[in-house]
C-alpha cells in the first residue's frame, strides 16, 4: 500500500491515498513558510469530511530548526469543543496509536 501523505494546495489541506484518492482535511488559516503554518481540522469525530468549518477544530504546526540538518515539528491540535459532544472521546482518540502517532508516522515515510 502507498503511503498516504499530506498536501496543501491553494488554501486546502488535504491527504492522498492510494490509487490517489483524496480526502480533506481543512482549509488554511495562516502559512508562514516555512516556519509555521496552521489550518482547520474538518474531519469529524467518525472520521469521514465535516464541511462546516464552525464545526472544525485547528492545527497549528511549527517548524523548529535543530542545527543544520534536523528540523523538530510541533503540533498543537485545539478547539476540540468544537466537535460537539464526541469532542473529548475524539482527543482521546488522536491521542491514541491511531490517532496523530499514526499520522505522523505515514507522513515521515512519505517524504522519506
Amino acid at each position: 500500500m502507498r503511503p498516504v501523505f499530506f498536501e496543501v494546495t491553494n488554501g486546502r489541506c488535504f491527504e492522498r491515498g492510494p490509487h490517489g484518492f483524496e480526502c480533506d482535511w481543512g482549509r488554511v488559516l495562516a502559512f508562514d513558510p516555512p516556519s509555521r503554518i496552521v489550518f482547520t481540522w474538518q474531519i469529524a469525530p467518525d472520521r469521514v469530511p465535516e464541511p462546516n468549518p464552525q464545526k472544525a477544530s485547528e492545527i497549528e504546526v511549527l517548524f523548529v530548526e535543530k542545527g543544520r540538518t534536523e528540523t523538530q515539528m510541533k503540533i498543537e491540535h485545539r478547539n476540540f469543543d468544537k466537535h460537539g459532544e464526541y469532542a473529548e472521546s475524539y482527543k482521546q482518540a488522536l491521542r491514541s496509536p491511531q490517532g496523530w502517532h499514526y499520522i505522523l508516522k505515514n507522513y515521515l515515510e512519505s517524504i522519506s
